[in-house]
């Protein structure tokens, strides 16, 4: 595939953004961990939880509170799977770390890490470490090992 040809991406609630490959499998493959992790069920089941804990009357701030503060850790894991899929894939998992350097150091609505958060997490020498080494496997044609052995502690979202 060509590095210069362009995908557009468009995410709900978001404007829609050209990213130049391999970004734009970093952000797709991004998307991808969030449903391999089960993010919108584990959000669900944290709001029926937070409403029977606390009542209506103060449930929407402290859902809000609780629910900015698990987005973050929920988009940093799936950055992480995101990671070794793409590695997975034959995309060198190195251009998402670059990707998200570049991103502005600004949280968007409080939902998302910063970019040079993300960046951080993923150029952990265990975390990149790991997706070169599968990206290696790919490109030698030898087979991936499964990486979905992992905890939240290996990504760095103790429990």
């Amino acid at each position: 595939m060509s590095l210069m040809a362009k995908q557009q991406i468009t995410s709900c609630g978001q404007e829609t953004r050209n990213f130049p490959q391999p970004y734009s499998e970093g952000v797709y493959s991004g998307q991808d961990g969030h449903g391999v992790a089960q993010h919108l069920s584990e959000k669900l089941m944290t709001s029926v939880w937070i409403s029977a804990q606390v009542g209506e009357f103060i449930e929407p701030l402290v859902e809000e509170f609780v629910e900015c503060y698990l987005s973050r850790r929920r988009e940093l894991e799936a950055d992480y799977i995101g990671l070794m899929i793409m590695a997975s894939a034959g995309y060198d998992p190195r251009a998402a770390t670059t990707f998200y350097k570049s991103l502005p150091d600004e949280s968007y609505s409080l939902t998302h890490p910063s970019g040079s958060r993300r960046s951080k997490m993923l150029n952990r020498p265990e975390v990149i470490g790991k997706a070169v080494a599968i990206y290696e496997q790919v490109q030698a044609s030898k087979g991936v090992e499964s990486f979905m052995q992992f905890s939240r502690s290996s990504v760095g979202l103790s429990a």
